[in-house]
Parts: structure tokens; C-alpha cells; sequence
């Protein structure tokens, strides 16, 4: 989390009340330091990553959420999304209703594409829903063309029939999305010019394909821009994608155009 997403807190309320918080916005606001920002009206809280809570409160008028809980924020470009429990929006403003949920089922992921275009929700239950464009087929849907809108959330079924273990996590990339099972096999589909996922067979994939090199094997995973790191249950490491300035730390040419296919790195020890 950045400082200009601090500040626009800041803008959208026109009052803060630290009294008694030992909170000061100047000091405070490190994205080194904030692991987590959870909103329940009227108060903000910001987790740091030592532990630390600290809370504000909206005196005034003026908020965006207005006795609404915000239970996830994703953000790119200076632009947020906000999950919260009636709805979802994107890039500020782009209001989108919660899909009808089974029983007794709840929403525990939101994912978003850093170009802003699409979005994914998780369900405890491992059910997955879609919206927005599908750039470069990143929906993975035979149904779907590639470059159609979708304009309310819509239940991935073809997604739930193929992948036979429960969905666990759901992340993307710049227009590029990766889903996480129970198994601890992975999934991606959409942009893959870079190798951004790992497969290279192709520049584009419009239906989730499965990382055979880590079968089985994923127990953390995390997607950038234009690249992935997993972390497997046996604590290697792998990478894939666009390496532009030596991140990796691997001899891989630095404007090599395919990127890096999915190589285990060479660690001095276990993760």
C-alpha cells in the first residue's frame, strides 16, 4: 500500500480524529509499514506489519462507504477497487453488485488485472465469478470470445467442471490471472507474452492451463505485473516472466524479449 492510497482516504473524508490514537499522517504513512487497512464505519484501521494497530475516525460527513465494511482493496495505476459487503468497485467509481450467493457461502477472495479491465471473486466453496473485458481470454471461457464485456458478475462454471480440486486463491496480473487448488496445483490463463505464467507454448491463453512443472506442488504463489514467484511445500523456488532489471537474479538477457520460462531459482537454503 502506497502513500497516494493513504491520501486519498484523506480526500474522501473531510475530518480525521486521532485524539488518544497515536496516529499522524505524515509519520505514519510508510507503504514499508502497512500490511493491511480494514475499514468499519465510522473507523479506519491500519495494520502495520510489526503488529501494530492504529485506528482514525471519520468525524464528518463525506465518506465513500458510508456504514459499509470494506473487507479488500486492490489498486494499480493510482486507481482502487474496494470489496465490501454489497458490492464492488472499481477504479474509484464503477459500481458492481454482489453476484446471489448459495447459503451458508461467502465471498473470501477478490482479484483484479493491473490493466483495471476485469475482476474475480473466491467463494469459501471454491466457486468463481467473472467480470469485465476478456482481454486476451483471460476468463478461460469456450462460451466467452476474446475481447467480450461482461456487465454483472457471472458464475464460471466451465471452470469449476474442468478443475476437479476446490479453488483456493485467485490472483492476477497485469492482464494475466493464476488460481490456486486445494491440491496445490496451479492454474493461468490470459497474457503470456512474457511467459508471465510460466508456459511457453504460447503468447496467449484462453483457457486456465495447468503448471506441470509444479504439479501438486504450490503452497504460496504471488503475481506481479508481467511475472509469478511459487513457493512450493518443499520450499523451492520458482520464477517466470519479464525480468527487467535483474530481480531474479538470474544471467537471463535483460530485454530478452519471451521473458523467463518458469526455472527454479538456487537458493543458499530453503525458504
Amino acid at each position: 500500500m502506497n502513500k497516494s492510497c493513504i491520501f486519498s482516504y484523506s480526500k474522501k473524508t473531510k475530518n480525521f480524529n486521532n485524539k488518544n490514537h497515536d496516529f499522524n499522517n505524515e509519520n505514519f504513512i510508510e507503504h514499508k509499514e502497512i500490511n493491511k487497512i480494514i475499514w468499519e464505519f465510522p473507523h479506519l484501521y491500519f495494520i502495520t506489519k510489526n503488529n501494530k494497530l492504529y485506528r482514525i475516525e471519520i468525524t464528518e460527513g463525506g465518506a465513500i462507504f458510508e456504514k459499509e465494511n470494506i473487507i479488500s482493496i486492490t489498486s494499480s495505476f493510482s486507481k482502487y477497487n474496494y470489496l465490501t459487503q454489497n458490492r464492488v468497485i472499481l477504479k474509484n467509481d464503477n459500481e458492481i453488485n454482489l453476484p446471489q450467493l448459495d447459503v451458508n457461502d461467502k465471498i473470501i477472495n477478490f482479484a483484479t488485472t493491473g490493466d483495471l479491465t476485469c475482476c474475480f471473486l473466491l467463494t469459501e466453496r471454491g466457486k468463481v465469478f467473472i467480470y469485465g473485458l476478456n482481454g486476451y481470454g483471460i476468463f478461460g471461457c469456450k462460451s466467452l470470445k476474446e475481447g467480450q464485456e461482461i456487465t454483472s458478475f457471472m458464475e464460471h462454471t466451465e471452470l469449476e467442471e474442468k478443475i476437479k480440486s476446490k479453488i483456493v486463491d485467485i490472483k492476477c496480473g497485469y492482464s494475466f490471472c493464476v488460481i490456486k487448488c486445494e491440491n496445490g496445483d496451479c492454474y493461468g490463463s490470459g497474457y503470456n507474452y512474457y511467459r508471465d505464467i510460466g508456459i511457453t507454448t504460447m503468447n496467449e491463453l484462453h483457457k486456465f492451463t495447468l503448471l506441470k512443472e509444479i504439479e501438486g506442488r504450490v503452497k504460496q504463489y504471488y503475481c506481479g505485473h508481467f511475472s509469478c514467484v511459487f513457493l512450493t511445500f518443499d520450499g523451492d523456488v520458482y520464477v517466470c516472466g519479464k525480468q527487467s532489471g535483474g530481480q531474479f537474479g538470474i544471467n537471463f538477457p535483460l530485454n530478452n524479449g519471451l521473458g523467463i520460462p518458469l526455472t527454479k531459482l538456487e537458493l543458499n537454503g530453503n525458504i
